[in-house]
């Protein structure tokens, strides 16, 4: 009914993610000798959890709905599967937030379609997507209704107003091979005399290996000056690291829903990133930024310097499309739109 207040609980992964009203999966303690045998037999860290957590929370909340965000891998299959289950005991509408991207091999089409099959088995309500990659993978399934509603971020926007001649350039992202901060380097290398810039690399010291070729190519290749790398930076202190940056490049590659193109988008930064990342779809070509060939420097190169060309305008063009399509207020304004909560 119109004016009705909803109850909602959510289920989230737990580590990058922060919300208040929220259950990590990882606090959703494990029955531990069952868990240990498994491990030892899978070589998987499994989450076994305990029934009566899942059951006792749900019901001294007794929500409207749970949204669940669907993590993958084994360790969180027991977790999402029990969620949905004890929802539907309790006729709690099920909402999935899901960034599945399409594989490419038989077995991965396959676990798909069970995936989805088992979802429409369990009666869930809806899938929330971010991305139309996603959105057109299970908009293929009639059976289960599937809403493309584009990451938000806070309301409003900032941008900076320091004048200032070089142009700061930034990548965020865990130190992973995936992550492929390499390959910004190496067109950075190209570049870097021909344009007053400067390269931040911040990211999580997620493998030791990986930072050290980062370091040893900035070292090699005499670039100490016109490199910044931080590491483990504190999630509140990262809009200030937003605030004095010009250009937003992700050279990740096999990227489901990077959330930090509208992070960078909130403070007017324009964004380069590979058409090999799901949130590619908010990135209008020389509008509000580039999408470059996976793994390409040639075209990585042409990019950077197109944007560095036209950096005002597109500035006013992200700040603008920010404001039309990525504030909460338009999240919840389209969730409500749904006539699913």
């Amino acid at each position: 009914m119109k004016g009705c207040e909803k109850r909602i609980i959510v289920m989230y992964k737990g580590f990058s993610e922060k919300h208040d009203d929220s259950i990590p999966i990882e606090k959703i303690e494990s029955i531990k000798l069952i868990q240990d045998v498994l491990n030892f037999l899978t070589r998987k860290e499994i989450i076994i959890p305990k029934m009566y957590f899942l059951y006792d929370h749900i019901k001294k909340y007794n929500p409207d709905i749970i949204f669940i965000k669907i993590t993958k891998g084994l360790r969180f299959f027991l977790p999402t599967y029990l969620s949905i289950i004890i929802g539907r005991l309790f006729r709690i509408k099920i909402i999935i937030l899901e960034q599945e991207r399409k594989g490419t091999s038989l077995y991965r089409r396959v676990i798909l379609k069970l995936y989805s099959r088992s979802l429409i088995m369990l009666k869930v309500n809806a899938i929330i997507v971010p991305t139309l990659d996603t959105y057109n993978i299970f908009s293929e399934f009639k059976d289960i209704k599937t809403y493309y509603i584009p990451f938000a971020y806070k309301n409003g926007f900032e941008v900076s107003t320091v004048k200032k001649n070089m142009i700061d350039l930034l990548t965020i992202g865990k130190f992973t091979k995936r992550k492929n901060q390499i390959l910004l380097l190496k067109a950075f290398s190209k570049i870097h005399n021909k344009y007053d810039v400067h390269l931040t690399i911040v990211g999580q010291e997620k493998d030791p290996h990986i930072l050290r070729d980062l370091k040893d190519f900035i070292e090699n290749h005499s670039l100490k000056e016109k490199i910044t790398i931080k590491t483990n930076v504190p999630y509140d202190r990262m809009g200030e690291i937003y605030s004095g940056s010009d250009i937003f490049i992700l050279p990740s590659y096999a990227e489901p829903a990077a959330y930090s193109i509208v992070e960078s988008m909130y403070y007017g930064i324009p964004v380069i990133c590979s058409d090999d990342c799901g949130t590619r779809c908010y990135v209008i070509q020389g509008e509000n930024g580039f999408v470059f060939k996976n793994n390409n420097e040639k075209d990585l190169i042409k990019k950077i310097e197109m944007t560095i060309r036209n950096i005002e305008i597109m500035r006013e063009n992200t700040t603008r499309m920010y404001k039309m399509n990525h504030q909460e207020k338009i999240y919840y304004k389209r969730l409500k739109e749904l006539r699913i909560l």
